[in-house]
């Protein structure tokens, strides 16, 4: 899972040629590895400004994890099929926040009376640092 985040951040550094290299020669044997490189394939796309075949890609790049069963993975690609959309000025067709549709709704989100709870119990106190 640590190939997605790399491509991601080298990208974001400024340097999608060393992206481009992290991908060359990538066996896409496993599951993990071929939804990698499909996610990888979709952020080389946007990269380039070729926003149609990016879109398509990381919509596929998405139902791979979503497949797979990694959704943070699922919901970046989610993320940058709008960004990709958006650029191309269509309108998503559903608001991404839909309860139906969200990647993240089948996890459990503790409720903050519940973490006061599990924080006083356990003697937990937030840390304050002080700047000299």
């Amino acid at each position: 899972m640590a190939l997605p985040i790399l491509l991601r951040a080298t990208v974001q550094a400024g340097d999608p040629e060393l992206a481009a290299r992290l991908l060359v020669g990538i066996p896409a044997q496993r599951a993990l590895d071929s939804r990698a490189v499909a996610s990888g394939d979709a952020l080389m796309l946007e990269g380039d400004g070729e926003l149609e075949g990016a879109a398509a890609a990381w919509a596929a790049a998405a139902a791979g994890w979503h497949e797979f069963g990694a959704p943070y993975e699922e919901a970046q690609a989610r993320l940058a099929q709008g960004r990709c959309q958006i650029a191309l000025g269509r309108a998503p067709r559903q608001r991404p926040h839909s309860p139906r549709r969200a990647p993240f709704s089948h996890a459990w989100v503790p409720d903050q009376h519940w973490l006061r709870r599990k924080r006083s119990s356990v003697g937990w106190r937030p840390v304050t640092m002080t700047c000299v």
